[in-house]
């Protein structure tokens, strides 16, 4: 594939956000925006800990285009950037709107000792950015990263996502909805009437699931989630439940 030139189908999350882009150009709904606050800061080392960021992974050089119907998005052989400096001191004017068909999707400035980086979701997540983080204390930091030189390639999820035949056939057939007990009558159609119900777990079994989760190396969402799959196979006598969650 020419380097100069690499183009791919967006993913499905990708095309939702570039779309709802296109509708609302001005919003600042698919921004994911952080401040740090960073004493004795060596700016130049900064600055190159996260150019050594940019080079490896594509996605932080990737911008979007439709054509004839379709949106594709194109990763850049290389990008640099450089660490401006915030001309005000409301750092609400520090986040604005990404034009999704232009690169980097992503500023970072500082003011002071303070640092703020903005990051457009079409290329980033939640566990996308903690990966960025630790990247950038060790790089900054000067350790020694035994990265491979090259993580896996924008081409190789293109690849996974073409072989959908396999769970194409094992979902041909009609799902069997799940046989559960309810205290109240479900309505036929949707409404927004209704209240919600808290209830916490206390400090003693919160502290519990955490240690679990860092013995698991999970997330506390992947941990109740489970729990929530493992809960409605009891109550509903199944020993095959499907749920679906919301990823980016």
């Amino acid at each position: 594939m020419d380097e100069e030139n690499r183009i791919h189908p967006a993913n499905s999350q990708e095309r939702s956000l570039f779309h709802i882009w296109q509708k609302n150009k001005n919003d600042t709904g698919i921004n994911l925006a952080f401040a740090f606050r960073a004493e004795n800061l060596d700016a130049a080392r900064f600055q190159a800990a996260i150019n050594k960021i940019i080079a490896r992974h594509e996605g932080l050089r990737s911008f979007f285009f439709e054509k004839d119907g379709i949106v594709f998005k194109k990763v850049l052989p290389h990008l640099q950037i450089e660490i401006k400096k915030l001309q005000s001191d409301d750092l609400r004017k520090f986040i604005r709107p990404f034009n999704l068909e232009e690169a980097p999707l992503f500023r970072i400035a500082s003011r002071g000792n303070i640092l703020c980086l903005d990051f457009c979701h079409a290329i980033t997540d939640g566990l996308s950015m903690a990966l960025f983080f630790s990247e950038l204390n060790e790089f900054y930091s000067g350790k020694e990263v035994f990265y491979s030189p090259s993580p896996a390639k924008i081409e190789d999820t293109c690849e996974v996502q073409k072989n959908t035949l396999f769970w194409t056939n094992q979902f041909k057939n009609p799902f069997t909805p799940l046989s559960l007990p309810y205290d109240k009558k479900i309505p036929q159609e949707h409404g927004g009437e209704g209240s919600s119900i808290v209830q916490g777990l206390g400090k003693r079994l919160t502290k519990k699931v955490q240690q679990i989760c860092r013995k698991l190396s999970v997330t506390p969402f992947v941990f109740y989630f489970s729990a929530f799959i493992r809960f409605l196979a009891q109550i509903s006598a199944s020993s095959d439940v499907i749920t679906t969650t919301n990823f980016s």
